[in-house]
């Protein structure tokens, strides 16, 4: 689904990511798991075409995209889901989900039913505007108009921030059921013991270069990541 090889990304003179490669096969999770400033979200942004890399190549469904513009990437099925999180405080929840519908139509296989199923939270404040909701509610509707925009491959650039212990774990539980679903996703997430319980592989980057890779719990002990990280 996604190939990134030898992946290298600069702000001027300073190399922030330098020859990282991996792969997210269709429909599984993976994390990308390293400290603040270590190159995680660039690697997103550069995946994403918010920022051009400096060298190597991104493959997306079969098809090079490497520094291609970031509207042809999300016209392609490749969404993400930013920190930010980007919801329009003016218009309402409704407004919010049908916007990234429209965005993406030609590849949107989920109705608003669909995804209202998956965010039942979201049903009762549809009619709501965006600005009203709390800080767990605007993630869950970030990551739902996320959903319904694209059938291919979704980016969560640190979903929990933020999100009390109950939102935390709801929203784990609905990244859990959008993979079921058949979308893959990469994961960038602060908090471990959530992201390699949801994981089926991470990648460990320290200093924009991968470091080590593997199954979470396995290859990649809880207890090791916790010690480096933490």
């Amino acid at each position: 689904m996604l190939n990134v090889t030898n992946l290298s990304v600069s702000y001027g003179k300073a190399k922030i990511v330098e020859g990282f490669t991996f792969e997210v096969r269709q429909g599984e999770i993976v994390t990308l798991i390293g400290l603040n400033g270590s190159g995680k979200s660039s690697i997103l942004r550069a995946i994403s075409g918010i920022i051009k890399s400096s060298q190597g190549q991104i493959f997306f469904d079969g098809e090079e995209i490497t520094n291609h513009p970031s509207h042809s990437i999300y016209k392609k099925g490749l969404v993400q889901v930013p920190e930010t999180r980007m919801i329009f405080s003016s218009l309402t929840v409704e407004e919010n989900l049908l916007l990234g519908t429209n965005l993406n139509r030609r590849l949107s296989q989920f109705r608003i039913d669909d995804v209202l199923d998956l965010f039942p939270m979201l049903v009762r404040k549809l009619r709501e505007p965006a600005a009203i909701l709390s800080g767990g509610q605007l993630q869950m509707l970030a990551l739902a108009r996320g959903f319904v925009s694209t059938s291919k491959l979704i980016m969560l650039d640190e979903p929990s921030l933020g999100l009390s212990p109950d939102a935390i774990k709801n929203m784990f539980n609905i990244i859990q059921k959008i993979r079921d679903r058949g979308l893959a996703i990469l994961l960038i997430e602060q908090n471990l013991r959530q992201a390699i319980q949801v994981a089926d592989r991470a990648y460990m980057i320290e200093n924009g270069e991968l470091i080590d890779w593997g199954v979470p719990n396995i290859q990649l002990s809880e207890q090791l990541l916790l010690q480096k990280y933490m």
